[in-house]
């Protein structure tokens, strides 16, 4: 499986997780988050192409908006 097949399902396994009041399904966004970060920023920044760029947006919207739900969690 692609990694970004992986990030996917675990935006959806997080968000059905929060959605049905679950344990770990901020953590688990928040994961999603980072590991998609950490794949699409460095090839943004290397090739200056949209998509990278697209998904480097998203994975710093999912860092900041599950960070700060796992922050109001403590």
């Amino acid at each position: 499986m692609h990694p970004t097949q992986l990030t996917a399902h675990k935006y959806l396994i997080g968000g059905y997780r929060i959605q049905t009041k679950q344990s770990f399904g901020v953590e688990l966004a928040l994961l999603a988050s980072l590991v998609l970060a950490g794949s699409s920023i460095p090839r943004a920044l290397k090739s200056q192409k949209p998509l990278p760029t697209g998904l480097s947006l998203l994975a710093l919207y999912g860092l900041f908006t599950y960070g700060n739900a796992y922050r109001q969690k403590l």
